[in-house]
Order: structure tokens, then sequence, then C-alpha cells
């Protein structure tokens, strides 16, 4: 228990403000967690315990965590300096971002279902889109939000019904609890239906 008129707790890691959490659909018991402040925090009893998982990267904010689908044991992140993949569980990191994706901040990152080696990004507060169909060796600009100053692309979503089918959410800041804080709006939902090579406006009176 931490705050409060006892601010105490167990003894061990700080856990900071969690951003995204996931499960190692393989082996449930296994959990890992982002922190705001830096870096990965990571379970394997069950959220019992946790000890930290970021050995590789620079341990910079870190605002959304995946698993690849044909292999839990391999994890993608997105973070202020880029892009990461983590290797068995998290133990080791390489960072992704290679130009032209070398960009500061790094908003959202989602892997296509049934092709793991294509990797979606965005760009924090830049309004751009990336796209790897090399694992993250090589990235292209797919899209620009159109008038679209200080926006970003804050999250992914792969139909499950066609993995073709890929929706993109915005939000005007960086930061999503500054713009509610603020009464900001995003631009919407942007969508794909090549697998995010082309996109369109997705929004209609009760959604922008």
């Amino acid at each position: 228990m931490n705050g409060g008129d006892n601010p105490w707790g167990p003894p061990g890691i700080v856990a900071g403000l969690p951003i995204d959490i996931l499960v190692d659909p393989l082996v449930t018991d296994t959990l890992f967690v982002n922190n705001y402040g830096g870096g990965n925090i990571k379970s394997t009893d069950g959220g019992n315990t946790f000890s930290l998982a970021s050995q590789g990267y620079t341990g910079a904010q870190l605002f959304n965590v995946e698993a690849f689908p044909d292999n839990p044991s391999r994890i993608i992140v997105a973070g202020r300096s880029g892009v990461f993949q983590g290797f068995n569980h998290g133990a080791s990191w390489r960072g992704l971002s290679y130009p032209p994706a070398n960009f500061l901040e790094t908003s959202a990152v989602s892997i296509k279902p049934d092709e793991s080696n294509v990797l979606i990004a965005g760009a924090g507060g830049d309004d751009w889109m990336y796209r790897s169909i090399d694992n993250g060796n090589s990235w292209e600009k797919v899209f620009t939000i159109p008038n679209g100053e200080s926006n970003c692309f804050r999250s992914f979503a792969f139909a499950n019904s066609n993995p073709e089918i890929v929706y993109a959410g915005t939000c005007t800041s960086f930061h999503t609890t500054i713009a509610l804080d603020f009464g900001l709006d995003g631009l919407g939902i942007y969508k794909s239906e090549d697998g995010g090579n082309n996109w369109q406006e997705a929004n209609d009176a009760n959604v922008g």
C-alpha cells in the first residue's frame, strides 16, 4: 500500500504508473506491464511479485505492449524513444526505430495477426503513420492525418473477422490525459482495408 497516512509498501521496485498490461496467452501467470516512469516490469506468478524486464533499451516512457501472435515470447512496445522488440519474454530488447521511422516518440504500435512481420506504428505528435513489412528493419510512411496539427495515432485494432481491416484511433494530444483535462477532441477513427497501406476516415455523427 502506498500513499495515505501510511506510505509504506513491500520491498522491491517502485510500481510507478502502469500504462498497458499484457498477459502471455500461453503462460497465463506471466504478465508484462509498461511503466509511465520508464521501462517494463514482469511477473511470472500471476502478479504477486514483479521484477524489472528492461535490459537492452533506454527505459523511456512506454505506451503500449503487444505479443507476437505466432510467438508470445516476443514482445513489441511503443515509447518515447521509439519502437522496441523484446525477446525471451522480455529478457532482452532491441530498438527498431530505423529511418525513416527514427522519430523521437512513438504513440502506438501493432502487429498484423496473420503476418507478424508486418508492423504499424504512429509517431507521437507528428500526425504520421509508419508501416514495416520486415519485422521493423525498415519502415515506410503510409499516412499523414490531413490538417492534423499536433494530433497522433493513439491505438490500432485489427478486425478479428479479416486481418486486412485495421482501425486507427486518434488523439489531439500525445498525452491522452492532457487532452481529456482540456476538453480537446481527436480526429476520430481511420480505417484501412488493405492491411495498413491505404487509409480513409471512418467517422459518423457519433464519432469525431
